[in-house]
């Protein structure tokens, strides 16, 4: 399995005093790699490369092993040039024994040139349709909302899940910090 989520410069800048991109946005695709694959993160090893000396690294390399023997690899660059085309470039590829999954789901998806000139309104994380933030994101953050209000337990995805992306993510940046595999306790779940 391999994804990437990344990101210009000057938005890597405004999140990286507060957080690293392994854990930033690499917890996104490593919940969806355990998803997609049912298995357990058994080890993990990173590389981040520190350019602009802020609070923390500007991008960051994953590899996971997990226990049915597949590996996964994580690539969150938060240091693009803040020219490109790309409000964020994510990728997700899965490769399989029976077939594969290709996802690309690069902003600009769509384009417009106006008396304005050319833009390119986000259409699936946080639009504004209307006047209102509408797209994937209020998606989530409403169910999670409604089953807080609602006193249910969230069935998309559990915190005992949850927990299983943060704590890889954390084993990837001990890695990364050390230069050394982190081998990972057998899950709870």
């Amino acid at each position: 399995m391999y994804a990437r989520r990344n990101i210009p410069a000057a938005i890597g800048a405004a999140v990286l005093p507060k957080i690293g991109p392994i854990i930033g946005d690499g917890v996104h695709d490593t919940d969806l790699m355990l998803w997609y694959s049912g298995a357990n993160v058994v080890s993990a090893y990173a590389q981040a490369v520190d350019v602009r000396h802020l609070a923390h690294p500007d991008l960051g390399w994953t590899m996971y092993r997990f226990d049915t023997g597949a590996v996964g690899v994580l690539e969150d660059v938060w240091f693009l040039p803040d020219t490109t085309a790309f409000q964020i470039d994510e990728r997700m590829e899965i490769i399989g024994t029976e077939g594969s999954i290709h996802i690309h789901e690069t902003h600009p998806n769509l384009s417009i040139c106006d008396k304005a000139g050319w833009h390119s309104p986000d259409t699936t994380y946080w639009p504004l349709l209307h006047g209102t933030r509408a797209g994937a994101l209020r998606e989530e953050l409403s169910y999670f909302a409604r089953c807080v209000q609602e006193g249910k337990r969230p069935t998309i995805i559990t915190p005992e899940e949850s927990l299983r992306a943060v704590e890889a993510c954390l084993a990837a940046e001990r890695s990364a910090a050390t230069c050394r595999v982190v081998r990972l306790r057998p899950s709870r779940a």
